[in-house]
């Protein structure tokens, strides 16, 4: 699954902008702090990014498709979509062009690569797919997906929540094996980290401790999110706090779910694997076996008490 970046420069550049056009404005209140405003502003253009208006058109490029051998391979487009004012039928009319946009800069009528249309009728707030060949391809592995909103027959904006592109790239046998690889990872890590805690903690303490750690690995990232979005005093707090705590342990969520990539079948990439083994092995772990192995190094074993 490839998914379109968010140019986040051009996003920051366009909100500072806003800013100075509302500084010149004098009705402009300073009541509101600048960072408040500013957060509120890049939320509005993060919006902009995924609207798409009346008689609109919006395009996502692709690049790094590495596509099998088979002359006969499939793309696969995949998205989900909201529209406001909601149609009264909830149904959108999209015109799709799948293809390498490119060849029209150069003016030439001869196309190496072709570019597929598409028309389709889908339901709002529902996940579609629809499918083209592999041969809108380039030979340097960009495509763009482009998305029409026809006015004469569309009245709402269409608001993108999830764009992206599949492709096969290897079997399921090898990816499952990569997914065991995963989770014997995580089995690695908690093994590690009871050995550790029960050097210097009761039983009892040590399982609820790992326990603990075992959960705030599964909201990891849901935990960053939100230190994130904080305002900026409330967030330095948690910062210096919470947030150091949640580097230390590995994440379970997410991209480091095994579960993500076995239900929807996506390839979990063996530099991905990597890098969590580096992380939670060679790393976390590597500290929590240190930190066991001092505490017990200097613990009062035994003491006579007269």
């Amino acid at each position: 699954s490839v998914s379109p970046r968010l140019n986040m420069e051009d996003v920051a550049q366009r909100v500072e902008e806003r800013i100075e056009k509302l500084k010149k404005d004098p009705q402009f209140s300073t009541e509101t702090p600048l960072s408040q405003i500013r957060a509120m502003l890049t939320e509005q253009e993060k919006q902009a990014e995924k609207s798409v208006e009346v008689a609109g058109i919006r395009q996502w490029d692709f690049e790094g498709i590495r596509l099998p051998a088979d002359p006969n391979a499939s793309l696969f487009i995949r998205y989900k979509f909201q529209a406001v004012p909601e149609p009264a039928n909830s149904e959108i009319l999209g015109q799709w062009r799948i293809g390498d946009f490119r060849q029209f800069e150069g003016g030439t009528r001869q196309f190496k690569s072709p570019i597929y249309g598409i028309e389709r009728s889908e339901s709002v707030r529902d996940q579609h797919q629809f499918t083209v060949s592999a041969k809108a391809v380039a030979e340097d592995g960009h495509v763009t997906v482009a998305f029409r909103n026809p006015p004469d027959i569309n009245m709402s904006t269409v608001i993108f929540d999830k764009m992206e592109l599949l492709y096969t790239v290897g079997s399921f046998g090898t990816n499952f094996t990569r997914v065991v690889l995963l989770i014997a990872i995580r089995l690695i890590f908690l093994s590690a980290l009871g050995v550790s805690l029960s050097t210097w903690l009761s039983f009892p303490v040590a399982s609820l401790v790992s326990l603990v750690i075992f959960f705030a690995g599964l909201v990891n990232g849901f935990f960053q999110e939100s230190i994130n979005s904080l305002g900026t005093a409330l967030g330095l707090v948690y910062t210096f706090t919470i947030k150091p705590f949640l580097y230390a342990i590995p994440r379970f969520d997410g991209a480091y779910s095994p579960g993500k990539y076995i239900v929807s079948g996506e390839v979990l990439p063996w530099t991905f694997l990597a890098k969590a083994a580096a992380v939670t092995l060679c790393l976390q772990m590597l500290i929590l076996v240190c930190l066991g192995i001092l505490i017990f190094r200097y613990r009062e074993i035994g003491k006579t008490t007269i």
